[in-house]
Protein backbone atom coordinates (compact mmCIF):
# COMPACT_ATOMS: atom_id res chain seq x y z
CA UNK A 1 0.00 0.00 0.00
CA UNK A 2 3.01 2.31 -0.03
CA UNK A 3 2.82 3.20 3.65
CA UNK A 4 6.17 1.48 4.21
CA UNK A 5 7.75 4.73 2.96
CA UNK A 6 6.54 6.26 6.21
CA UNK A 7 7.07 3.19 8.38
CA UNK A 8 9.82 4.75 10.49
CA UNK A 9 8.52 8.30 10.60
CA UNK A 10 7.83 9.48 14.15
CA UNK A 11 4.38 9.98 15.57
CA UNK A 12 3.60 13.06 17.59
CA UNK A 13 2.63 12.29 21.20
CA UNK A 14 -0.76 13.58 22.36
CA UNK A 15 0.96 15.70 24.97
CA UNK A 16 4.59 16.76 25.30
CA UNK A 17 5.53 16.02 28.88
CA UNK A 18 9.29 15.52 28.57
CA UNK A 19 12.12 16.69 26.35
CA UNK A 20 12.03 13.30 24.62
CA UNK A 21 8.38 13.94 23.67
CA UNK A 22 9.44 17.04 21.74
CA UNK A 23 11.92 15.14 19.56
CA UNK A 24 9.24 14.07 17.03
CA UNK A 25 8.13 17.67 16.52
CA UNK A 26 11.72 18.74 15.91
CA UNK A 27 12.21 15.89 13.43
CA UNK A 28 9.32 17.27 11.34
CA UNK A 29 10.73 20.81 11.57
CA UNK A 30 14.04 19.51 10.17
CA UNK A 31 12.35 17.31 7.53
CA UNK A 32 10.61 20.41 6.17
CA UNK A 33 14.03 21.57 4.92
CA UNK A 34 14.57 18.40 2.90
CA UNK A 35 13.13 16.71 -0.18
CA UNK A 36 11.47 13.96 1.81
CA UNK A 37 7.96 13.40 0.41
CA UNK A 38 7.39 11.27 -2.70
CA UNK A 39 4.93 13.11 -4.95
CA UNK A 40 3.50 13.18 -8.45
CA UNK A 41 3.29 10.43 -11.02
CA UNK A 42 7.00 9.66 -10.76
CA UNK A 43 7.07 9.76 -6.93
CA UNK A 44 9.89 12.31 -7.10
CA UNK A 45 11.23 13.45 -3.73
CA UNK A 46 9.87 16.92 -2.98
CA UNK A 47 10.03 19.44 -0.15
CA UNK A 48 6.83 19.21 1.94
CA UNK A 49 5.91 22.80 1.01
CA UNK A 50 5.84 21.83 -2.70
CA UNK A 51 3.38 18.98 -2.25
CA UNK A 52 -0.40 19.41 -2.41
CA UNK A 53 -1.78 17.55 0.59
CA UNK A 54 -5.39 16.47 -0.02
CA UNK A 55 -7.81 17.73 2.64
CA UNK A 56 -9.81 14.49 2.24
CA UNK A 57 -8.94 10.98 1.11
CA UNK A 58 -9.01 10.86 -2.71
CA UNK A 59 -10.69 8.07 -4.65
CA UNK A 60 -8.43 5.78 -6.65
CA UNK A 61 -9.95 7.17 -9.87
CA UNK A 62 -9.21 10.77 -8.86
CA UNK A 63 -5.67 9.88 -7.74
CA UNK A 64 -5.04 8.23 -11.13
CA UNK A 65 -6.26 11.34 -12.95
CA UNK A 66 -4.09 13.69 -10.89
CA UNK A 67 -1.02 11.49 -11.07
CA UNK A 68 -1.36 11.30 -14.88
CA UNK A 69 -0.81 15.05 -14.90
CA UNK A 70 1.48 17.49 -13.10
CA UNK A 71 -0.32 17.48 -9.75
CA UNK A 72 2.19 16.98 -6.96
CA UNK A 73 0.10 14.96 -4.55
CA UNK A 74 1.76 12.47 -2.19
CA UNK A 75 2.50 9.24 -4.03
CA UNK A 76 2.04 6.90 -2.25
CA UNK A 77 -0.67 8.44 -0.10
CA UNK A 78 0.62 10.08 3.02
CA UNK A 79 -0.72 8.77 6.35
CA UNK A 80 -2.50 11.28 8.56
CA UNK A 81 0.13 11.12 11.29
CA UNK A 82 2.72 12.60 8.88
CA UNK A 83 0.54 15.63 8.20
CA UNK A 84 -0.06 15.97 11.93
CA UNK A 85 3.70 15.83 12.48
CA UNK A 86 4.36 18.69 10.07
CA UNK A 87 1.55 20.69 11.64
CA UNK A 88 2.99 20.14 15.12
CA UNK A 89 6.39 21.22 13.76
CA UNK A 90 4.88 24.50 12.55
CA UNK A 91 5.46 23.64 8.88
CA UNK A 92 3.18 25.47 6.46
CA UNK A 93 1.86 22.99 3.91
CA UNK A 94 -0.20 23.50 0.76
CA UNK A 95 -3.52 21.70 0.64
CA UNK A 96 -5.58 20.36 -2.23
CA UNK A 97 -9.23 21.29 -1.80
CA UNK A 98 -12.09 21.62 -4.30
CA UNK A 99 -11.38 25.37 -4.56
CA UNK A 100 -7.68 24.76 -5.27
CA UNK A 101 -8.61 22.08 -7.82
CA UNK A 102 -10.86 24.52 -9.68
CA UNK A 103 -8.13 27.14 -9.70
CA UNK A 104 -5.60 24.67 -11.12
CA UNK A 105 -7.97 23.39 -13.83
CA UNK A 106 -9.18 26.83 -14.98
CA UNK A 107 -8.43 27.72 -18.60
CA UNK A 108 -8.47 31.04 -20.42
CA UNK A 109 -9.75 29.84 -23.78
CA UNK A 110 -13.34 29.07 -24.67
CA UNK A 111 -12.53 26.05 -26.80
CA UNK A 112 -13.97 22.60 -27.06
CA UNK A 113 -11.79 19.54 -27.32
CA UNK A 114 -11.90 15.94 -28.38
CA UNK A 115 -10.91 13.97 -25.29
CA UNK A 116 -7.63 12.85 -26.84
CA UNK A 117 -6.68 16.52 -27.35
CA UNK A 118 -7.87 17.90 -24.01
CA UNK A 119 -5.61 20.62 -22.56
CA UNK A 120 -4.37 18.40 -19.73
CA UNK A 121 -3.70 14.65 -19.43
CA UNK A 122 -6.12 14.37 -16.49
CA UNK A 123 -8.97 15.49 -18.80
CA UNK A 124 -8.55 12.76 -21.42
CA UNK A 125 -10.63 9.98 -19.83
CA UNK A 126 -14.38 10.10 -19.14
CA UNK A 127 -14.09 8.46 -15.72
CA UNK A 128 -11.38 10.90 -14.70
CA UNK A 129 -13.50 13.89 -15.80
CA UNK A 130 -16.39 12.56 -13.71
CA UNK A 131 -14.12 12.14 -10.68
CA UNK A 132 -12.63 15.61 -11.13
CA UNK A 133 -16.12 17.12 -11.45
CA UNK A 134 -17.38 15.29 -8.35
CA UNK A 135 -14.41 16.48 -6.34
CA UNK A 136 -14.50 20.03 -7.72
CA UNK A 137 -18.16 20.40 -6.75
CA UNK A 138 -18.01 18.59 -3.42
CA UNK A 139 -18.05 21.96 -1.62
CA UNK A 140 -21.27 22.88 -3.49
CA UNK A 141 -19.75 26.02 -5.09
CA UNK A 142 -21.19 25.38 -8.54
CA UNK A 143 -20.89 29.02 -9.64
CA UNK A 144 -17.11 28.62 -9.35
CA UNK A 145 -17.09 26.15 -12.27
CA UNK A 146 -16.88 29.01 -14.79
CA UNK A 147 -13.93 28.43 -17.16
CA UNK A 148 -13.34 24.91 -15.83
CA UNK A 149 -13.19 22.30 -18.65
CA UNK A 150 -15.25 19.57 -17.02
CA UNK A 151 -18.42 19.73 -19.15
CA UNK A 152 -18.44 16.51 -21.16
CA UNK A 153 -21.24 16.76 -23.69
CA UNK A 154 -23.12 14.00 -25.48
CA UNK A 155 -21.15 14.64 -28.68
CA UNK A 156 -18.04 13.50 -26.80
CA UNK A 157 -16.52 16.98 -26.61
CA UNK A 158 -15.04 18.51 -23.51
CA UNK A 159 -16.12 22.09 -22.92
CA UNK A 160 -15.80 24.69 -20.22
CA UNK A 161 -18.62 25.70 -17.96
CA UNK A 162 -19.42 29.35 -18.55
CA UNK A 163 -21.93 32.13 -18.15
CA UNK A 164 -21.61 33.54 -21.65
CA UNK A 165 -22.61 30.42 -23.59
CA UNK A 166 -25.60 28.21 -23.16
CA UNK A 167 -24.93 24.59 -22.50
CA UNK A 168 -28.08 22.52 -22.51
CA UNK A 169 -28.23 19.33 -20.55
CA UNK A 170 -30.90 16.97 -21.79
CA UNK A 171 -32.11 13.67 -20.53
CA UNK A 172 -32.62 10.48 -22.53
CA UNK A 173 -35.95 11.70 -23.99
CA UNK A 174 -34.52 14.99 -25.24
CA UNK A 175 -31.45 13.31 -26.70
CA UNK A 176 -33.59 10.74 -28.56
CA UNK A 177 -35.65 13.55 -30.13
CA UNK A 178 -32.58 15.52 -31.17
CA UNK A 179 -30.80 12.49 -32.63
CA UNK A 180 -33.55 12.00 -35.28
Amino acid sequence: DGHDVYEHWPRIPDKEQTVVDSVSRHVYERLSLRSCLPAGGSSAWMHPQEVLIPTDRLSDELRSALLSDTFLIPNPQMPGFVGAGFKAGGVLLSFLSPAVMRKLLKVTSDEQWELAKAPRPCLREKDWIRSLLEYSTSDRKLDDLVAIPLALTSDGKLRIFGKSRNLFLGGEEERSILSK
